[in-house]
């Protein structure tokens, strides 16, 4: 019978070897496979911890003159500090773009970021990055878009987040990010996109988001949101989307949107808004899709909606609207959707309904309109189901 032995390495066993050739013969092994070498005695680690050893292990092993292959990327992430900060140095610093999504990345983002001082896009979305935003990325003064969804980033977005003034892109989403919003957010004057769906944000919305005067996108669904929607944000006139659905936002939705003429998406769904849809909505000339669904909106559905002329689809339903559907707003013939369910609607609808060959879905259930039927459409119960290129037969 085989008995297994341990192999016992003394702790003068490296001694009398030169460290030049400690290094040499070490620095053949795989990073990771070097480090724990270190443990063997104390007297190697102080050989294997030395920042030449550590240049010349990289050197050895990774290819320093071309960009990092997949397995690199992962492993830069695992590595000690002195290895991370070593291989930023000698490959990454000059680097303006760095694209690691989608690599299965696991840990922190590494404080050796901050040697990335070059760099103006850095995407590290869809992986499985944890623990805080470091403040080191913060550093990166040059950074022009920052991709960071789709992870399992904590804490909060860090204050000096506005530090970073050439910022153009910031996307958060899909995070386990927490707590507000920066207040000074106002001072990313070139930021274009902002989106944080589907975190843990809290706090009302920044009055400083009305000074992002360059601002296209923002979305933060999905979140804790409170409060109401600041009119200072009807300033951010190049906006095209605005949704903000999935939140705990109250108060009117402000007179002066009608001032973001450029908006093409509107989703205020999913909170508790109340009072009027405003009569200046019908000033959003290039708006395709108009969700005010699941709010406490009360009084008519505006005639101005007939102004909407770009608006492929438009849901109020789940509110307290009441009164007559406006006829104008059966001239809209690029609806493709439109949901007025649950709502205290009367009247009839308007025969305009038939020259609406685009429209697939439309509902009126649990309201009092009354069900007189348009040529080209059946009934369900109390929903309209379009036959009008819908792909149904009569």
């Amino acid at each position: 019978m085989i008995r297994k032995s341990k192999v016992v390495i003394k702790q003068n066993a490296f001694i009398c070897i030169p460290p030049e050739v400690i290094q040499v013969v070490f620095s053949k092994l795989e990073p990771r496979q070097a480090v724990k070498c270190r443990r063997l005695s104390r007297y190697l680690n102080e050989c294997l911890k030395d920042p030449s050893f550590v240049r010349l292990n990289l050197f050895e092993t990774i290819d320093a003159q071309s960009a990092p292959n997949e397995i690199v990327q992962r492993e830069w992430f695992k590595w000690p500090e002195l290895y991370q900060e070593m291989y930023a140095t000698m490959v990454l610093s000059d680097a303006e773009t760095l694209s690691w999504s989608t690599q299965r990345i696991v840990g922190q983002i590494p404080r050796a970021v901050k040697l990335l001082r070059n760099m103006q896009v850095l995407n590290l979305s869809t992986n499985y990055l944890c623990g805080p935003i470091p403040t080191e990325l913060l550093t990166l003064r040059e950074l022009k878009a920052l991709f960071l969804s789709n992870n399992r980033l904590t804490g909060c977005i860090p204050g000096r987040i506005t530090d970073l003034t050439d910022l153009e892109v910031l996307h958060l989403d899909f995070n386990l990010l927490e707590g507000c919003i920066p207040a000074d957010i106002g001072r990313l004057k070139k930021l274009r996109k902002f989106s944080a769906h589907l975190n843990f944000l809290k706090g009302e919305l920044p009055k400083t988001l009305g000074q992002l005067e360059q601002l296209q996108y923002l979305a933060l669904p999905s979140n804790r949101i409170s409060g109401k929607i600041p009119e200072e944000l009807t300033n951010c006139w190049d906006l095209e989307t605005l949704w903000l659905s999935n939140n705990l936002l109250t108060g009117a939705i402000p007179r002066g949107i009608g001032a973001l003429t450029q908006l093409k998406t509107l989703d205020l769904s999913h909170n508790n808004l109340s009072q009027g849809i405003p009569y200046e909505i019908g000033n959003l000339i290039n708006l395709e899709l108009l969700d005010l669904s699941h709010n406490r909106l009360t009084g008519e559905l505006p005639s101005s909606v007939a102004s909407l002329v770009s608006l492929q689809q438009l849901s109020v339903s789940y509110n307290r609207l009441s009164g007559p559907l406006p006829p104008q707003l059966f001239t809209l013939t690029g609806l493709f959707r439109l949901f007025l369910q649950e709502n205290k609607f009367s009247g009839m609808v308007d025969k305009g309904i038939e020259d609406l060959t685009e429209l697939f879905s439309f509902d009126v259930s649990n309201t009092n309109v009354k069900k007189k039927m348009p040529k080209g459409m059946k009934e369900n119960g109390n929903v309209y189901i379009i036959l009008l290129k819908s792909g149904f037969k009569k």
